[in-house]
C-alpha cells in the first residue's frame, strides 16, 4: 500500500493491479483471511496496531497522503481498496480524488469493511510474495514484517527488498523498514513482557462476512452492496433500488412480489400493489414485523411512515437494514442513489416505524382468533406458508379482515 506520503500516480505501490494477483483460496472468511499466513490473532492483532501506528495513529476516520488520496487506519489508496476487496471476496467500495465524495466518507465511517479490506490486501501480497523462496521460508512473524514493509511499498518493492537488500522510502522519505522494524520491535517486547508501540482503537477482527448470516439475510446484505450507487440523480428511487438489492441477492420473487394487506399503511390500499412505491413493503404478511431497533436484525427490510405531503400513516420510504440494531443501513437519496450510510430515525416528517424479516412465503397476522388459532397475548407471529395459501383461497381478504377486527 501506499504510503500517505505518496501520490497515487507512482508505480510499485498498493501490490500492482488484479492481474498480479493469485485466484483466491477461499480456505477462510474474509475475515479470518489472516489464518492463511499461519499468523494467530495476538500476531494479527501486533501486525496490524503496528501499521496503524504509523500510518494514523489508529484514527478510522482520516484521509491522508499526497493531495489527500488515502484513507482510513491503514491509509488505503484506489488500487489497496480494488485488490484487497476482490481477494476479501466483497464489493469494491470505490474510490474518487475527492476526499469528500461520499464512497470515501462511507469507507472511512465504515471501521468493520476497513479491517476487511486491509486483511484482504495483506493477503494479496502474501500470496505474491510467496513464490519468493525467502519469503516462503520465513518464520510468520518474518513475514508479517515483509508484509509491513510491502504495505509501505507495494509487493514488487518488497521482493526487491528481499533479493537486493535495497531499502525503498515513501513521498515522505518513510523507510519501508520503518515498518518492518516497528513489527519486529513489538513481537520482541512481548515476549520480554516490554511494552509494545502499538495503536490503540481497534475495532475487533469481523467475524466472518455476509456468508455467516443466516441464509436469506447473507443474500441481502451481498446483493445491496452489489448495486452501490444504482439511482443516483434520480428522485423517489426508494423502492425500486431495495427491489434490486434482493434481485441481486437472489430473491428474483421480489422483483415484483408485493403486500396483499397493506396492513402496515394508515391506508392499505394506497400502493400496496405497486411494487415502484414504499408501501408496497408494508405488510404483515411479507415476513414478521419488528416494532423495536434493537431486535432488527442485518437485512431487514426497514419503513418509514409521514413526510412528503402525505398523512403521518402513510409509509413513504423503504431501506435495508445494513447490521444488528440498526446501527447503520442501505437506502436510496437523489444525490448519491443507494448507498450505506448511519441509520437515520426521523427526517423531513418521515419517522423510522418497524421493520419486516422477509419471507418466501407464508406472513403474520395480529392476534388472530381463538377459533382460528389457538393462541393468546402475541402481538405478532408467524403464519406458515401453506397457512396462508389456505386463508387466501378460502378468501383473498381473510388475513386483511382478521388484522382489521377489533375483536380478536
Amino acid at each position: 500500500g501506499e504510503k500517505k506520503g505518496d501520490d497515487k500516480s507512482k508505480s510499485g505501490k498498493e501490490g500492482g493491479g488484479p492481474g498480479e494477483l493469485e485466484t483466491a483460496g477461499g480456505a477462510f472468511p474474509a475475515s479470518e483471511l489472516y489464518k492463511e499466513i499461519g499468523a494467530n490473532l495476538e500476531q494479527w492483532d501486533i501486525y496490524r496496531n503496528s501499521i496503524a501506528l504509523i500510518e494514523s495513529q489508529g484514527k478510522y476516520g482520516i484521509p491522508g497522503g499526497s493531495g489527500m488520496h488515502f484513507d482510513g487506519r491503514y491509509q488505503m489508496g484506489e488500487d489497496a481498496k480494488k485488490d484487497g476487496s476482490a481477494v476479501a471476496g466483497v464489493p469494491n467500495p470505490g474510490h474518487s480524488d475527492d476526499p469528500n465524495a461520499h464512497v470515501r466518507v462511507s469507507f472511512r465511517n465504515n471501521p468493520q469493511l476497513q479491517e476487511t479490506i486491509f486483511t484482504g490486501f495483506t493477503i494479496a501480497n502474501h500470496r505474491y510474495l510467496m513464490k519468493n523462496p525467502k519469503y516462503k521460508s520465513a518464520s510468520v512473524e518474518r513475514k508479517l514484517q515483509i508484509l509491513g514493509y510491502a504495505h509501505n511499498q507495494g509487493m514488487g518493492g518488497a521482493e526487491n527488498w528481499l533479493n537486493t537488500g535495497k531499502v525503498g522510502v515513501d513521498g515522505f522519505q518513510t523507510k519501508g523498514t520503518a515498518y518492518t522494524d516497528l513489527i519486529a520491535k513489538n513481537f520482541r517486547s512481548k515476549k520480554s513482557g516490554g511494552v509494545m508501540e502499538l495503536a490503540t482503537g481497534a475495532v475487533p477482527v469481523p467475524t466472518g462476512d455476509e456468508t455467516e448470516l443466516s441464509g436469506k439475510a447473507g443474500k441481502i446484505i451481498a446483493g445491496a452492496k452489489k448495486i452501490l450507487g444504482l439511482g443516483k440523480g434520480v428522485v423517489n428511487e426508494c423502492a425500486k433500488t431495495v427491489r434490486a438489492a434482493l434481485v441481486a441477492g437472489g430473491l428474483s420473487e421480489f422483483k415484483s412480489k408485493t403486500t396483499q394487506i397493506g396492513d402496515l399503511d394508515s391506508d392499505p390500499n394506497a400502493g400496496r400493489n405497486v411494487p415502484e412505491l414504499a408501501a408496497s413493503f408494508g405488510g404483515s404478511d411479507l415476513g414478521r414485523v419488528i416494532r423495536n431497533k434493537s431486535n432488527i436484525k442485518a437485512g431487514d427490510i426497514i419503513l418509514w411512515r409521514g413526510g412528503g405531503g402525505y398523512g403521518p400513516g402513510a409509509i413513504t420510504h423503504v431501506g435495508i437494514a445494513a447490521d444488528d440494531g440498526l446501527k447503520n443501513q442501505y437506502d436510496h437519496n437523489t444525490g448519491y442513489g443507494f448507498h450505506y450510510r448511519p441509520h437515520w430515525d426521523s427526517a423531513s416528517g418521515r419517522k423510522w416505524f418497524a421493520g419486516v424479516r422477509l419471507m418466501s412465503e407464508g406472513g403474520m397476522i395480529k392476534r388472530p382468533s381463538l377459533a382460528i388459532i389457538a393462541e393468546r397475548g402475541k402481538e405478532e407471529f408467524l403464519l406458515g406458508g401453506r397457512t396462508t395459501e389456505l386463508f387466501n383461497s378460502l378468501n383473498p381478504n381473510l388475513l386483511e379482515k382478521i388484522n382489521a377486527a377489533k375483536t380478536k
